[in-house]
């Protein structure tokens, strides 16, 4: 995808209902539901199928949700964050 096609759909008012679908997905292969009743290595290989297509469906769309790197914040980050805290 290119940026304007992801810029595009980040602007959409429905970008955050999209985020939280896809969060509540990626929170669902993250539990252990369903497990309980199989063997364990059955269990043990729905496990790593699960992660599996995690990373995969975090790879395909990390271009909406990439991670801010730690950084130190701009002047003008600071100035805005003073005036909002009333100094």
């Amino acid at each position: 995808m290119n940026e304007e096609t992801i810029k595009a759909i980040k602007a959409s008012s429905f970008f955050p209902e999209f985020q939280e679908y896809i969060a509540s997905k990626i929170n669902d292969l993250d539990s252990l539901d369903g497990l309980s009743g199989m063997s364990n290595e059955r269990a043990g290989e729905e496990v790593k199928a699960r992660l599996k297509a995690r990373e995969k469906l975090k790879e395909i769309l990390s271009p909406f949700f990439q991670q801010r790197e730690k950084r130190e914040p701009t002047i003008d980050e600071i100035q805005k964050a003073k005036e909002k805290a009333g100094f």
